[in-house]
């Protein structure tokens, strides 16, 4: 299983604008898309003459750069440029992730999607309660999750759903990959907790100095940033906590 070359966390619901696209696609992608509204054209890396939406998230491969928005999921070369293709067209999209040949992505409408690199055709795709983020991708499950206080385990090449945990309350950041046995979620009452990816059971749970923000890997640790600004870093293994 391949490992992004490069991604940004995802945020909660209201990480972008909610901006309203004038496009509707139904299941597979567009490589043409409609104008969307504007919204940080200076830095928009998708080229499409005068708008772009609100950016949500990316993630790079070699050759292309996938980017969730507030008004669906792109893909453009990985320098930026007119869209390969376009996919979701209208929803507000979480992550993505990338593992091999497919893009991972969860949508504010509850729905956990797996789209192919190069078509934006989707290939597998669930649907949870409330809205759920973009997958943390190990042990060939894609873990998610999102409103529900719950994390949901779903083969990555089945589909089929693997577990579900409830958790204590709802997420407030994407899901990560510990390891190709764990995976950590971050709850809005400021705790983080690692699951097994086997089963879903709980295996360390730890209190931040706040709601997490985002989660991202930091030489062998796990950075936590909070919704006060604060950064811990998090020893994937047992919890413990530290200052950088």
């Amino acid at each position: 299983m391949a490992a992004p070359v490069s991604a940004s966390p995802a945020y909660g619901p209201l990480a972008g604008l909610l901006l309203v696209s004038v496009t509707a696609l139904a299941g597979g992608a567009s490589a043409d898309p409609a104008p969307l509204d504007t919204h940080n054209r200076e830095r928009c890396p998708i080229v499409r003459p005068e708008r772009c939406p609100g950016i949500i998230g990316t993630a790079q491969d070699d050759g292309r750069l996938f980017i969730g928005t507030t008004s669906g999921l792109f893909a453009v070369p990985a320098g930026g440029g007119r869209p390969l293709w376009h996919a979701l067209a209208g929803q507000h999209v979480f992550g993505p992730r990338i593992a091999g040949e497919t893009v991972w992505a969860g949508t504010r409408g509850g729905r956990l999607l797996a789209l192919d690199v190069t078509t934006g055709n989707i290939r597998l795709r669930h649907r949870f309660p409330g809205w759920v983020y973009a997958p943390a991708l190990a042990g060939g499950l894609a873990v998610t999750g999102g409103s529900d206080r719950t994390l949901w385990a779903v083969d990555q090449e089945k589909g089929a759903l693997r577990w579900q945990k409830r958790l204590s309350q709802e997420l407030t950041s994407a899901p990560v990959r510990l390891s190709e046995s764990a995976v950590a979620a971050a709850t809005y009452d400021g705790a983080l907790h690692a699951v097994a990816v086997q089963d879903g059971s709980l295996l360390w749970s730890v209190s931040l100095p706040g709601p997490a923000t985002g989660l991202e890997p930091a030489g062998g640790a796990l950075r936590v940033r909070t919704f006060g600004g604060t950064v811990v870093l998090v020893d994937p293994e047992t919890g413990a906590t530290t200052q950088p």
